[in-house]
C-alpha cells in the first residue's frame, strides 16, 4: 500500500494590497486585505511624505525597516484579516501609501537594502535569494517616475512622482534596479529591500 506525503510549501509569498493618494491631516486608508492571520505574516508599507506623520497598521505601530527623505518602509504584523492604515500629521499634506502582504518569511532582517538618490536615472544593485522577495518605492520632485528594471509596478499615484514595484524571485540573483525620470535634474530617490 503506497503513502501519500503531503509537504507543505513554506517558501515566501507576496502579494501587492493596496496603493493610494490622499490630502490632509488625518488619513484613513480602510479595509486593507491583510489576508489570513499567521506567526509569519508581515505587513509592509511603503509612505510618501512631506512633513513628520505617525503610522499605524491595523491599529499597530510598526517597524521603520528604511528611510530617506520623504520616503519609508515599514513592516508590521496587526492580527485579524482586514484593517485599516492610518497616517497622522499635524500639516495638512499629500500622503502616498502603497501594501504588501508577505507570508512564510524565514527571516525579519533584510538580506539586502537600497537607499540611493540623485538625477535620474538612479541605478541599485539588490540582491535576492533563491525564492526570496523584494519590494521597492520611489519618488521624485519632479517629473513622473518610471520602474525600468528589476522590480515589477505595482502602483504609480496620480501625480506620477511616486511609484511602488515587487518582486518573487524563484533563483538567486543580482537584480539592476533602475529608476527614470524624463524630467532633467530632478532629484529622485529609490528605496528597495529584499527577504528570505
Amino acid at each position: 500500500m503506497s503513502r501519500v506525503i503531503f509537504v507543505e510549501d513554506t517558501r515566501p509569498t507576496l502579494n501587492f494590497l493596496h496603493g493610494e493618494r490622499k490630502l490632509g491631516t488625518s488619513l484613513t486608508f480602510p479595509d486593507i486585505a491583510f489576508g489570513e492571520e499567521s506567526g509569519r505574516r508581515h505587513i509592509f508599507v511603503g509612505v510618501l511624505y512631506t512633513f513628520a506623520y505617525s503610522l499605524t497598521v491595523g491599529g499597530i505601530s510598526p517597524t521603520n525597516v528604511l528611510a530617506t527623505t520623504g520616503l519609508d518602509i515599514w513592516r508590521a504584523q496587526p492580527s485579524g484579516t482586514t484593517g485599516s492604515i492610518v497616517v497622522t500629521t499635524g500639516t495638512s499634506q499629500f500622503i502616498a501609501i502603497t501594501a504588501w502582504r508577505a507570508g512564510n518569511l524565514r527571516s525579519i532582517t533584510p538580506t539586502d537594502t537600497v537607499n540611493i538618490s540623485g538625477a535620474a536615472p538612479i541605478n541599485g544593485s539588490l540582491d535576492v535569494e533563491k525564492n526570496g522577495i523584494a519590494i521597492g518605492i520611489t519618488r521624485a520632485t519632479a517629473g513622473s517616475v518610471t520602474w525600468a528594471s528589476g522590480l515589477t509596478l505595482d502602483y504609480n499615484d496620480t501625480s506620477d512622482i511616486f511609484a511602488s514595484a515587487s518582486t518573487v524571485s524563484s533563483t538567486a540573483q543580482t537584480l539592476a534596479v533602475q529608476v527614470t525620470n524624463p524630467t532633467g535634474g530632478a532629484t529622485t530617490r529609490l528605496l528597495a529591500t529584499a527577504y528570505r
